[in-house]
């Protein structure tokens, strides 16, 4: 299969200008395909082309079908990586555990302050505080 090349690179090969390139290819004389030329089409055009830089051509195409793999390979973590990462995150981990630790005794200690004021207060005032004690309650039945 014969390599496709934008029209700006067709002319660089071929060392004439993009609008000679589209003139030809308006004369029929060179055929596009997808808004590209076909290098072998080009060579019968051009048969004196410069192909030293169509070397560039093979490299960045082996680059292209050699980068997926490499990029995939590459970017795979060490086993020292993946370790690194296994401690951070159980620090991390255990770190959030004991703050969760510390706001649910808090929780608790306003529940049981609210309920101790309840013995000064009016009867509206209990009923308040009855309902704010119930409604903590339930929030932190639904943490478990």
């Amino acid at each position: 299969m014969s390599r496709l090349l934008s029209l700006s690179r067709a002319a660089r090969l071929a060392g004439v200008s993009r609008g000679e390139i589209q003139a030809k290819i308006r004369m029929g004389v060179l055929t596009t395909f997808e808004g590209s030329v076909k290098l072998d089409n080009l060579l019968v055009v051009y048969p004196e082309l410069e192909l030293e830089d169509s070397g560039m051509i093979e490299h960045t195409a082996r680059i292209r079908a050699n980068a997926h793999t490499k990029y995939q390979h590459d970017c795979l973590p060490s086993e020292a990586q993946l370790g690194a990462e296994v401690n951070r995150l159980k620090l991390e981990l255990s770190s959030a555990n004991a703050k969760i630790e510390n706001y649910h005794h808090l929780v608790m200690s306003l529940k049981e302050r609210l309920l101790g004021m309840r013995a000064e207060c009016t009867h509206q005032q209990k009923a308040m505080l009855q309902a704010v004690v119930h409604w903590m309650s339930h929030k932190v039945e639904h943490w478990k």
